[in-house]
């Protein structure tokens, strides 16, 4: 890390968006994340800009490929929870994309881990999209013949 200058303002902005405040006597801190994603659509709009920005910042100081589907999938899946109402509020406390990011970063550049292809970590996450949206289908496709057997036993 001492090598790459930046990535102390990388840290200092990860700091601040997921565990700059702390509130006395508990052991537990938060950032502006949260509190920026109380602002319906705009405010995970702006995490979500913020967060691939940092993650632009640590692929341009030399993040390999898993390294980078790593930290795209935690910004997807933070953004995501964090869009869901009211529960994404609470979830945006304890996700830390930018944190994990940064370790996996740090873990990169001090432990040699994470190097190489990410061809796993990508066909691992492809899956779970495809799984989760034949998952929806069949949900939305439930909903919707529960519905017309309400409205046929109603009407007819």
């Amino acid at each position: 890390m001492k090598n790459h200058p930046d990535l102390k303002n990388i840290e200092k902005i990860a700091r601040i968006m997921d565990s700059k405040f702390k509130i006395p006597g508990i052991p537990f801190s938060f950032g502006l994340e949260p509190i920026i994603g109380l602002i319906p659509f705009a405010g995970d709009l702006t995490t979500l800009v913020i967060q691939s920005m940092l993650a632009l910042k640590m692929l341009r100081h030399g993040a390999s490929g898993e390294v980078a589907v790593r930290m795209f999938i935690n910004i997807f899946l933070d953004t995501l929870l964090g869009s869901i109402p009211i529960l994404g509020a609470v979830i945006d406390f304890f996700f830390k994309a930018n944190t994990k990011n940064l370790k996996l970063l740090k873990e990169h550049y001090h432990e040699n881990k994470h190097t190489g292809s990410a061809k796993k970590v990508i066909l691992v996450f492809f899956l779970a999209c495809v799984s989760l949206i034949i998952a929806t289908i069949i949900g939305l496709i439930l909903l919707f013949k529960w519905i017309w057997d309400l409205l046929a036993a109603y009407w007819f």
